[in-house]
């Protein structure tokens, strides 16, 4: 099976399958939930990362105190 999020494809495999319906049940959940769950964390995961890649800001404004510690 083949799950597509925002441009790409995902391949899952039957096995992988079979394992998130378990685990959406044991926790109450719908495979919709469970799969829109994970690209919801995939999706923080991968901003986190991009974040972190951002320059830093080397200005520091000497007019306001909140920055100056």
């Amino acid at each position: 099976m083949d799950i597509k999020y925002e441009g790409n494809s995902y391949h899952i495999g039957q096995v992988m399958w079979d394992s998130m319906l378990a685990q959406a049940a044991e926790r109450g959940m719908t495979i919709d939930e469970y799969v829109a769950e994970a690209f919801l964390l995939l999706k923080e995961k991968k901003l986190l990362k991009e974040k972190r890649q951002e320059p830093l800001d080397l200005v520091v404004d000497t007019t306001d105190p909140s920055q100056m510690d």
